[in-house]
């Protein structure tokens, strides 16, 4: 879909994006040399940023609400296993 560059390629005038760290690179006019960085770049159109980010942000305020109440009860879950299964231990031990 999008194709993709190496750290330290030269690459055309244009926006890069490192998937893995995050980076955001712009060049100019006769383009660059893009940073050493773990991950590959991909090129990016500036209109996939307009929609990329209302839809992250939206994808981040539907995501908290849900996460939150299974985190807890994940940890509230644990808590019992290991209750249970200490006064179980001690019972066996009798």
């Amino acid at each position: 879909m999008f194709k993709r560059y190496q750290a330290g390629e030269r690459v055309p005038r244009g926006k890069y994006w490192n998937l893995y760290s995050g980076d955001y690179v712009v060049f100019d006019e006769e383009g660059g040399v893009l940073p050493v960085a773990e991950g590959e770049y991909v090129r990016v159109h500036p209109l996939l940023l307009l929609i990329a980010g209302p839809l992250m942000g939206l994808a981040y305020v539907v995501f908290l609400p849900i996460a939150v109440p299974v985190l807890l009860f994940q940890f509230a879950a644990r808590r019992m296993r290991r209750a249970t299964a200490a006064v179980a231990r001690a019972m066996s031990s009798r």
